[in-house]
């Protein structure tokens, strides 16, 4: 047949399983045809032709769906043996969810399923007062009246201000921990190290001298506090937990009316000094992740270190931007149910629509 005549196979081959299953079917019907021409078939021949044809067919199809699973984007944020996938968001009718299962909150328009018996109930803050308790820290460098007076120098200042707060957390996994004098990280101990030379540094007008008694004090006081201010806490409650903080858009400036997800998260990791290790994004979320291990640091009456794991989802309806935070701490918490648990609520996360 002409048509067979003007294919370009080796082309067609390029394209691998698919290529080849499609040249092959092509062979079985042009075998199937010549043969049915004639006045007397060779039914066995014909049979086989047949099978070998659906062979083919199965062949394209499989390269098709390998193809699918190699070009499909993986969005899982991973940090050490913990990883979630960011699944496409959920959008429910408040009539279509379980009240005896669902969290629901028809004003802000949101819903998640319930936290089981590993969990706190959920609870309610508002504003700066109730993210200071969240945070639940010790420190004169950081209280209510001066975390506020931060805010209301930030352009997304007002979000925070009036924020709506609803958090659970595993009762089990609080513990209380204490900044020691040597806590810290490479990344803290290097800027650390950096202040030091500075202090040091005789070219400036003023240089510590540590041959002196009086100037050796100042030097090694200010540099702890130099390493308290980057820690920003004395004493700090750790626990597993799960937040969702809503933000209220009417709350922002005029100029930033129309501030889509992609500059919310932008602007609000800016705000927060928001450190992200890895990141993926939907059409309508964004997921990152960031890990921090902190050294001597003291819980549980020990010096030890102390990991801490967060992930952030990032999410939106007309009226709100939305962001749940999840806190988990592989030393304190070993049991794998109570991660299970953190990703399930993460993935029952629910937009509420009119219908």
């Amino acid at each position: 047949m002409e048509f067979f005549k003007n294919l370009d196979v080796l082309e067609i081959l390029k394209i691998g399983a698919i290529g080849l299953g499609f040249l092959l079917a092509l062979m079985s019907y042009n075998l199937i045809k010549k043969e049915q021409e004639k006045s007397k078939p060779n039914s066995s021949l014909l049979r086989s032709a047949k099978s070998f044809m659906v062979f083919s067919v199965v062949l394209m199809l499989l390269g098709i769906l390998s193809e699918f699973i190699k070009t499909k984007p993986s969005l899982r944020v991973k940090l050490g043996n913990n990883e979630i996938e960011l699944n496409e968001i959920s959008y429910a009718s408040l009539s279509s969810l379980d009240t005896k299962q669902y969290f629901i909150s028809s004003e802000y328009g949101f819903a998640f399923k319930k936290p089981n018996n590993n969990w706190s109930n959920v609870e309610v803050s508002k504003g700066v007062a109730g993210l200071y308790k969240i945070m639940a820290i010790k420190s004169n460098l950081i209280n209510e009246k001066k975390l506020e007076a931060s805010f209301k120098q930030n352009p997304l200042g007002p979000l925070f201000i009036n924020a709506s707060l609803f958090y659970f957390y595993n009762p089990n996994s609080k513990k209380n921990v204490v900044r020691t004098d040597s806590t810290g990280n490479d990344l803290i101990n290097a800027i650390i190290l950096q202040k030091s030379n500075a202090l040091l540094d005789t070219s400036l007008v003023f240089a510590y001298d540590t041959t002196k008694p009086e100037d050796k004090k100042r030097y090694y006081e200010d540099l702890k506090s130099i390493r308290r201010s980057i820690i920003g806490f004395d004493t700090a409650e750790i626990k597993d937990g799960f937040l969702l903080s809503v933000y209220p858009k009417d709350s922002l400036p005029i100029y930033l009316k129309n501030l889509k997800l992609p500059a919310f998260y932008t602007s609000y990791s800016v705000a927060l000094g928001l450190n992200s290790d890895k990141l993926v994004a939907n059409n309508n979320q964004i997921l990152i992740g960031a890990e921090q291990t902190l050294e001597n640091i003291k819980f549980s009456d020990k010096i030890s270190e102390l990991q801490s794991k967060k992930w952030l989802m990032f999410a939106e309806n007309d009226k709100f931007f939305f962001v749940i935070e999840l806190s988990y701490h592989p030393q304190i918490s070993s049991s794998i149910n109570l991660w299970d648990d953190l990703q399930e609520i993460l993935n029952s996360f629910t937009v509420l629509t009119e219908k």
